[in-house]
């Protein structure tokens, strides 16, 4: 039921894991190299040249589960206590894709590039905390949902 608090939070967690495949997750640079990492591949751009050092599919596929995850959580709104559950997996898949996102394609691009410039990390690593927010946050509204009902009951 879309018109559920929570129902919007885990579509903005859904739509924020989609939008880590567009945006890269880090990009460093030294004087004529730049690196882009995304969640598909490590791309070296030198002038006008670019080639792909690694290719990170498994990162893609991890997303795709998160997103398949939430999306079926999504529909599993007369179940409530299997929400929550689905919901405490689905903050368990994202945060190791999250960490093998950072940490793994990142320190490849460090011993590709070793002497960067700058590295700031990409709009992606945040919107993977944002998602993890949006999920937590609909646990929150499912939970409460959830005690209105048994108090409901308790009362008939």
């Amino acid at each position: 039921m879309i018109q559920r608090v929570q129902s919007l939070f885990l579509l903005g967690a859904i739509v924020c894991l989609g939008l880590t495949a567009a945006f890269p997750i880090f990009t460093t640079q030294d004087a004529t190299t730049t690196l882009i990492v995304n969640v598909f591949e490590i791309q070296k751009i030198v002038g006008e040249k670019t080639s792909v050092l690694s290719s990170h599919i498994y990162l893609f596929v991890g997303i795709c589960v998160a997103i398949l995850l939430a999306g079926f959580t999504l529909l599993q709104y007369n179940n409530r206590v299997l929400q929550l559950k689905l919901n405490m997996v689905n903050n368990f898949v994202i945060l190791g894709v999250m960490l093998a996102a950072v940490f793994i394609p990142v320190e490849a691009a460090k011993q590709a590039l070793p002497n960067p410039i700058d590295a700031p990390f990409g709009i992606s690593a945040i919107l993977f905390f944002v998602s993890i927010l949006f999920i937590r946050v609909a646990n929150f509204f499912i939970k409460k949902d959830e005690d209105l009902v048994r108090s409901v009951d308790r009362i008939r």
